[in-house]
């Protein structure tokens, strides 16, 4: 990470890694086959972020209590925190295989959440995977653009934004006639009802089962 803000991923050799850390080089490829397998591996912290606020959120749900969990602003903020390493990563190789990256497990994320909300449903106005895919290139679109304008909103404004943005396409994908009646009822009539209401769409049931 320290070669990465120094020169710029892009420029770092597999002898500089080894430099760096002082170790050789059969004790590298035992590990890993190259540096993008290196790199790719420093981001599995944020898979066990989502994880965690999964289950957090999970809990709430069986509990009745509300979830002071926000996955997407977590995301904003651990992005902000880093931001200098972020913007080393955003060569056009690295750049690329980080979104695709975080892309593909986002959108399993939100996957098996969004597809029990209307496994009951007949039809949908738009199938479950395109609307997944939708909302998760919208974050990626938005916090790159965050980026490369020096962050000028903090990230709470950021997440209101996405929210704003992403809620009525996603009541209409999956059939607002039904399923905001759900929606409104998750709300609680209170100022932060809607986001918690949005995020409740992130929760995989199959994620954490009762211990």
């Amino acid at each position: 990470m320290a070669l990465i803000v120094e020169q710029g991923y892009e420029k770092i050799t597999v002898q500089d890694i080894l430099d760096r850390a002082d170790v050789g080089r059969s004790t590298f490829y035992a590990h890993y086959r190259d540096k993008d397998e290196l790199l790719l591996s420093s981001f599995e912290h944020l898979r066990t972020l989502f994880e965690q606020q999964q289950e957090a959120l999970l809990a709430s749900r069986r509990s009745g209590s509300d979830p002071d969990v926000n996955i997407v602003l977590e995301l904003f903020r651990h992005t902000g925190q880093h931001h200098r390493l972020y913007r080393a990563i955003a060569g056009r190789q690295s750049g690329e295989m980080i979104l695709k990256y975080l892309h593909r497990y986002l959108t399993g994320l939100l996957l098996p959440p969004l597809g029990e909300l209307v496994r009951k449903r007949k039809s949908l106005p738009v199938p479950v995977d395109v609307t997944a895919h939708y909302l998760v290139s919208t974050l990626l679109s938005l916090m790159t653009w965050w980026l490369d304008n020096n962050m000028p909103y903090p990230a709470e404004k950021m997440d209101e934004m996405f929210r704003t943005l992403t809620m009525p396409g996603v009541e209409a994908a999956i059939g607002s006639n039904v399923e905001k009646r759900a929606y409104d009822a998750m709300k609680g009539g209170h100022a932060e009802g809607g986001a918690k209401a949005f995020y409740s769409l992130f929760i995989d049931s199959s994620c954490c089962p009762d211990k």
